[in-house]
This record gives structure tokens, sequence and C-alpha cells, in this order.
């Protein structure tokens, strides 16, 4: 996780920071499509559900290898820790951002 600048989208919603990732070689995914298999997310908090660290929507490389808003999946991500950011558990929902409290009830009902 990475600070994020205080700039557009982060001036209207809480943000708890960044996930910038790289997939290896050697690992599989169906989010590692193309060089250099980036995968980012902003994180932003879930007001009403403080249990949570926040929420993502995943972007991954694009053709040219960069990410950019037109890259962005509609994946929902959704980041947890149980003690004190030591362990981080992220929920992978395929195509589910636009499902975010939806997802977030079912999670916090049932970790």
């Amino acid at each position: 996780m990475t600070k994020v600048a205080s700039k557009g989208r982060n001036l209207q919603q809480i943000v708890s920071g960044q996930m910038i990732s790289t997939f290896t070689t050697k690992e599989e995914s169906p989010l590692k499509q193309n060089i250099p298999f980036k995968v980012r997310t902003q994180i932003w908090a879930i007001e009403n559900y403080p249990l949570f660290i926040g929420y993502g929507s995943i972007a991954i490389s694009d053709a040219d290898g960069k990410i950019t808003r037109e890259s962005d999946l509609g994946d929902l991500v959704i980041f947890y820790t149980s003690n004190n950011g030591q362990t981080i558990h992220i929920f992978y929902l395929a195509g589910m951002i636009t499902y975010l409290d939806e997802a977030a009830k079912y999670l916090s009902e049932n970790i």
C-alpha cells in the first residue's frame, strides 16, 4: 500500500491508500494479461463499514503496458485486517464494483 495525492476523486472520498503490484513471470491469474502485468487500485474508505480498510476497483496493464481509466475492469476488491495491518486479506469480487454495499454487508456479516 502506498500513499496517494489529494486531487481528483481523492478530494471527494476518504482515501486509505493505493495498492500497486506486479505479477511475476511464473504466477498465473486472469488479471495477468499484458506485459508488464501490473495491477493497481486506489483504496477508498467504506463509510458504513469501518470494519474494512477500504475498497477499490482493479485496473490492469493495457496492450501498451499502461494502466488507464479504460483498463479498469470493474472488479471489486475489499481490504480487511484483523491484526492491525500485519496481515491484509483481499476479497476479490469479479465485476462487482456496482454492488459495493451488498458485498460489504455480506462480508461484514460473514467474517
